[in-house]
């Protein structure tokens, strides 16, 4: 399986199911408290496969990009165990989502 996240624009990023998953649980994390986590959280229960960062109001959007493309790698770098096999590769996919975040971000100013 595969997950699918929208940035907006015509940035998106295709990548791993699991990839996918960790950037849920990140944005779930980093964003306890507030309504929009519980949304998140539905899709990553429901394996959704999918987020559509694009279509939030741009103060929300602005801000969950700039998270994703600040600190998702740094995240990744500290809850990925070391002894992971693939873990290199991981957190390239890793990058390439806060890559695809940080286009969105400097085509959303």
């Amino acid at each position: 399986m595969a997950g699918t996240i929208e940035f907006g624009g015509s940035e998106r990023w295709d990548g791993p199911q699991w990839v996918f998953n960790f950037v849920m649980s990140y944005l779930v994390t980093a964003l306890e408290g507030e309504s929009i986590a519980a949304e998140f959280r539905e899709i990553d229960e429901e394996n959704v496969g999918f987020l559509n960062i694009g279509t939030l109001d741009t103060a929300l959007r602005i801000r969950i990009l700039t998270m994703i493309h600040e600190s998702l790698v740094a995240d990744g770098d500290t809850r990925l165990p070391e002894d992971l096999p693939g873990r290199a590769g991981g957190i390239g996919q890793l990058q390439e989502v806060a890559d695809s975040a940080g286009s969105a971000l400097r085509s959303n100013r």
